[in-house]
């Protein structure tokens, strides 16, 4: 039984670092996740900012070319520089093209306003594409984070489902040494009990046959008396002597 207890606190022992190594899986996948997703959001952020200024740069040129109020190409070189700043901390979009095209066009030559136009629409695009494989990509992490949570929380509950099993074995093993304790006690109280009892009557035994050898020579003493009477009584001289003894009085 000892040995068995020890195996039980031994296997409670290996469960319980295996739930806290669950729980340490969950909470680094976790955490990881929060950064992944943190990390999506500011780039979505981002992509959507920049397609807003696209979309500026898009509506400025076309009012400079319908209305050739080409005053507002400064401000078109001032958006798109911060468009490309934000584009080579995202990476993945090539605009050096444009950017270098933006500073140096001949924005009356309306070829150059054709091919500028179109390269910002084809930009826009770039960044919604981007911005939509993000998403996407972003969704299957969330998916793959869930289903690794999923797995952690079942083995979690194998975990403590094996230990509830072994702490109810436990407490039926302690169940059973109290018992046996408990009935090793009574045993004794027993033993001392009839030992006492042994004892007693024993005494008893003694004190009874004193009584009866006192009583014996008591009886036996009486006997010797009336025998020693009935040996007196039956001499012929006995009664001779008592008929004189009565003549007398």
């Amino acid at each position: 039984m000892h040995d068995y207890i020890l195996n039980i606190n031994k296997r409670l022992e290996n469960l319980d670092q295996n739930v806290k190594e669950n729980r340490k899986q969950l909470e680094y996948l976790t955490f990881t996740r929060q950064k992944q997703n943190e990390k999506f959001l500011d780039t979505l952020s981002q992509y959507e900012h920049m397609v807003a200024q696209v979309d500026m740069c898009i509506a400025l040129l076309q009012g400079i070319f319908a209305n050739e109020q080409f005053i507002q190409v400064d401000r078109i070189k001032i958006i798109t520089r911060k468009i490309f700043a934000a584009t080579m901390l995202i990476g993945g979009i090539d605009m050096k093209e444009l950017l270098e095209t933006t500073e140096s066009a001949n924005y009356t030559d309306t070829r150059v306003q054709k091919y500028i136009l179109e390269a910002f629409n084809n930009l826009r695009k770039q960044f919604v594409d981007h911005k939509n494989s993000d998403i996407a990509y972003d969704a299957e992490q969330q998916k793959e984070y869930e289903d690794q949570k999923h797995q952690l929380d079942g083995e979690l509950l194998i975990f403590k489902r094996d230990i509830a099993e072994l702490i109810y074995n436990l407490s039926v093993a302690e169940e059973k040494i109290r018992q046996i304790k408990d009935d090793i006690e009574s045993n004794k109280k027993d033993q001392q009990f009839y030992k006492k009892e042994k004892e007693y009557i024993n005494n008893g035994n003694q004190i009874e046959e004193k009584w009866k050898a006192k009583l014996t020579q008591e009886y036996n003493n009486q006997l010797l008396s009336i025998e020693k009477a009935m040996n007196l009584i039956s001499q012929p001289d006995f009664w001779a002597r008592n008929d004189q003894i009565k003549l007398n009085y």
